[in-house]
C-alpha cells in the first residue's frame, strides 16, 4: 500500500481460498463462547442464501442513493502544487472537517495538516486561488519518533479549543495545542507503533490502535486511559485501522490477520463519564485551565460484538463507516463495500461491492458525495469512483510532473482532493464537473 503501510505489506500474506470457505478457528471458538447471542449453531453462521444476499444489497443500495443526485464520478484536474519539505515523503493527511465539530469547523472547514517524519505542518486551502496556506509547523523533539497519523480534536468544554493528536514509531499519543503549543503532552500506555487515532466528535475522548494489539481510548482532557480492547480471540497481527459509526456507540478495527471487528463503546465511557464528575484533586490540564482528577481504573474490554476474516484474503489495511456500510481495503489492493449482519450472526456480513484496482495507495472516502479515490502507483492516475454505484471511472489529468503521490484526502465538499507525494509536495486536484 502507501508508504505508511509498506513495513505491513510484506507481513500480509494471502491466504488461499478453500481457507475462506469454512470458518476459521477463531471465529469458531469465539463463537462458542456466545451462544445466547448467536442463536445459531457455529456451522450455520455463513449460510447465506443467494435470494437473501440480491435483496438485502438492493435495499441497502436503496436506502443510501438519492435517484435524483448525479452519480457520475467528477474528473480531478491538478490545479497547484507546494514543496513542504524536499525529499521528505508525506505520510499522512488528516481534514478539520473529519471531526465534524460543526461549532467550530464552520469558518474553518478547509484547514488540513500533513504528516512528515516528525513534523505536522498546518495548512489551508485558499478557495478563490486554487492554492495552499501554510500556517504554522509542529516539530516533535523524540529523536525516535516517526508520525504514521493524526487527527483534529475540537473540544468544546471547559473552552473551546483546537488540538492535534498525532501517533507513530514511538507508541506515544502527542497531543498539540495549535493556538498553545506549551500546553501540549504525552499520552503513553502503547508498547509498539501505533497505526491509526479516531477522535469521537464533540467530545474529549480519543481510540489509538497498534501493532501490540491493542486498541486504547483516552480522556484527552484528564489524561486518562479509560479502557483497553484486546481479547484472546480478538486481533492477532497489527490492528492498522480504526473508526467510529456516525452514532458513535460502534468502532471497527481492522488488523493483518485479515480480521474486522466491532465493539461496542457505550459502557466504558458512560463510566469514565461518572468518576470524571466525582474527582477531587487540582492539576493543570492541556486547557491550562485547573481541573480535578482521581486515581482511574481502567476497564479491559475482551469481547467484541462482531468478527469476520471473511471479507478480505489478505491483512486489511484500511477500514471507514459510510452510513452503515464499512469500506475496507486490503494489502493486495483489494476495496470491498460491505455491511455486518450480526443480527443473523455474529461473523455474517452482506457483499455489495467488490473493486481490485491492482497496486494503489489507501483510498480517500468523500461522504458528502460518496465518491471513493485512491492513486495507482504505477501511472500516477488518481482513480474515482461512485461509492454505491461503481461504475465509470474517472482519471486526474495532469500539468507537469508533481512527483509520486502516496496519500490523498478529500476536502469537506468532496470537490476538493489534496495529495501528498513521496517528494514533499502537497498537490491540489480540483473537479471540472
Amino acid at each position: 500500500m502507501d508508504g505508511d503501510h509498506e513495513d505491513l505489506q510484506t507481513q500480509a500474506t494471502p491466504q488461499s481460498t478453500d481457507t475462506l470457505l469454512s470458518m476459521s478457528e477463531a471465529e469458531l471458538e469465539w463463537s462458542k463462547l456466545k451462544p445466547d447471542f448467536l442463536g445459531l449453531s457455529p456451522d450455520k453462521l455463513y449460510d447465506l442464501p443467494a435470494s437473501l444476499l440480491d435483496s438485502a444489497t438492493v435495499d441497502l443500495r436503496t436506502a443510501l442513493v438519492d435517484d435524483s443526485a448525479n452519480t457520475t464520478a467528477p474528473l480531478y484536474v491538478s490545479t497547484s502544487a507546494e514543496l513542504i519539505e524536499d525529499n521528505t515523503p508525506i505520510k499522512a493527511i488528516s481534514f478539520l472537517h473529519e471531526s465534524k465539530a460543526s461549532q467550530f469547523v464552520s469558518s474553518r472547514d478547509d484547514d488540513f495538516v500533513v504528516v512528515q517524519k516528525k513534523a505536522l505542518v498546518l495548512c489551508s486551502l485558499i478557495s478563490d486561488s486554487c492554492g495552499f496556506l501554510v500556517k504554522a509547523r509542529y516539530q516533535d523533539s523524540s529523536p525516535t519518533e516517526s508520525f504514521k497519523v493524526t487527527r483534529f480534536v475540537v473540544c468544546l468544554a471547559p473552552i473551546q479549543a483546537l488540538f492535534l493528536v498525532a501517533a507513530g514509531k514511538d507508541g506515544v499519543v502527542k497531543v498539540v495545542n495549535v493556538e498553545n503549543p506549551s500546553h501540549s503532552y504525552s499520552l503513553t500506555g502503547h508498547r509498539n507503533t501505533i497505526r491509526d487515532l479516531k477522535p469521537m466528535d464533540d467530545s474529549d475522548f480519543c481510540f489509538s490502535c497498534s501493532d501490540d494489539l491493542t486498541i486504547r481510548l483516552w480522556n484527552l482532557r484528564t489524561r486518562v486511559q479509560v479502557a483497553i480492547f484486546q481479547g484472546i480471540l480478538c486481533h492477532a497481527d497489527s490492528i492498522t485501522a480504526i473508526d467510529l459509526h456516525h452514532s458513535q456507540n460502534v468502532l471497527v478495527s481492522a488488523g493483518l490477520d485479515r480480521s474486522v471487528l466491532l465493539w461496542t463503546t457505550e459502557s466504558p465511557i458512560h463510566a469514565e463519564k461518572l468518576l470524571s464528575k466525582r474527582w477531587n484533586s487540582d492539576f493543570t490540564s492541556c486547557y491550562g485551565v485547573r481541573c480535578a482528577r482521581k486515581r482511574f481504573a481502567t476497564r479491559l474490554i475482551t469481547q467484541p460484538v462482531f468478527v469476520t476474516y471473511r471479507v478480505h484474503s489478505a491483512g486489511v489495511t484500511q477500514v471507514k463507516f459510510y452510513h452503515d456500510l464499512l469500506v475496507s481495503q486490503d494489502s493486495t489492493g483489494q476495496i470491498c463495500v460491505w455491511q455486518p449482519n450480526p443480527a443473523r450472526a455474529s461473523c455474517s456480513f452482506i457483499l455489495v461491492h467488490s473493486l481490485r484496482p491492482g497496486n494503489v495507495t489507501r483510498f480517500a472516502l468523500s461522504a458528502s458525495l460518496g465518491l471513493l479515490s485512491c492513486v495507482a502507483k504505477e501511472t500516477q492516475e488518481v482513480l474515482v469512483w461512485n461509492l454505491m454505484d461503481v461504475v465509470g471511472t474517472a482519471v486526474v489529468s495532469k500539468k507537469g510532473k508533481t512527483g509520486e503521490m502516496r496519500v490523498s484526502e478529500f476536502a469537506a465538499d468532496g470537490r476538493t482532493l489534496v495529495a501528498g507525494t513521496k517528494e514533499g509536495l502537497i498537490v491540489r486536484l480540483d473537479a471540472t464537473l
